[in-house]
């Protein structure tokens, strides 16, 4: 039975006196975690970045890469790897003041959608996931009342979610829902009636259990 990892509740306030420099952190990142750019395009990016340049670099495959979020403060990177992908990466801290990295990789066609994965101090992956709200949470139950549709069948027909991720600055993850756009023109005309246009914020360490 998957249970609740009891001894990680995240402390917003952590501070510790050893944790890596977040330009140690970009630039040194495992290779599989950013297979797109090396240590120099890092580099680059990260001080076109702090200089306050808006300039794209290049990556290993001859396309642009940008840095939206570079907050060296909590160690919060997010930068567009190509056309269509995204990572984020975000450090937290355990409520033994281990470190803890989160990294979302979104890709955004055909369907804008996300993963994430969690990795100690030295990149090793832990054995975490992340349990995301069901898709039937965006369908409004009392919108169904109004429109005289069916809650159960509307849970239904959205049952099979696409969802986008993003972390925010108080350490909570931002779940997006993009199935609205996968659905056959007819099924979303009944649901676009009941279908809440929201982002469910949830604590990142409330959602996550031992696989």
């Amino acid at each position: 039975m998957k249970r609740y990892i009891p001894s990680i509740l995240i402390s917003i306030f952590s501070v510790t006196l050893f944790a890596m420099p977040t330009d140690s952190v970009f630039i040194h990142l495992p290779d599989n975690i950013l297979p797109t750019l090396g240590a120099k395009q890092r580099f680059e990016m990260a001080e076109y970045f702090k200089a306050g340049k808006a300039d794209s670099t290049q990556n290993l495959f001859g396309k642009n890469a940008v840095i939206t979020l570079y907050d060296t403060l909590n160690c919060h990177i997010r930068l567009v790897t190509s056309a269509t992908g995204t990572t984020e990466i975000k450090r937290f801290y355990t409520a033994d003041n281990s470190e803890i990295y989160g990294v979302i990789n979104t890709v955004n066609t055909p369907v804008k959608t996300s993963s994430v994965c969690f990795y100690n101090a030295n990149w090793r992956k832990l054995k975490y996931k992340i349990i995301l709200p069901e898709s039937g949470k965006w369908i409004d139950e009392e919108k169904c009342k109004t429109e005289k549709a069916d809650y159960d069948q509307m849970k239904n027909i959205v049952r099979i979610a696409y969802y986008s991720l993003r972390f925010d600055a108080d350490n909570q993850l931002i779940i997006e829902n993009n199935t609205l756009s996968t659905l056959s023109e007819e099924d979303r005309k009944k649901v676009e009636k009941v279908w809440n246009e929201k982002s469910i914020k949830q604590d990142v360490f409330n959602l996550i259990r031992e696989k």
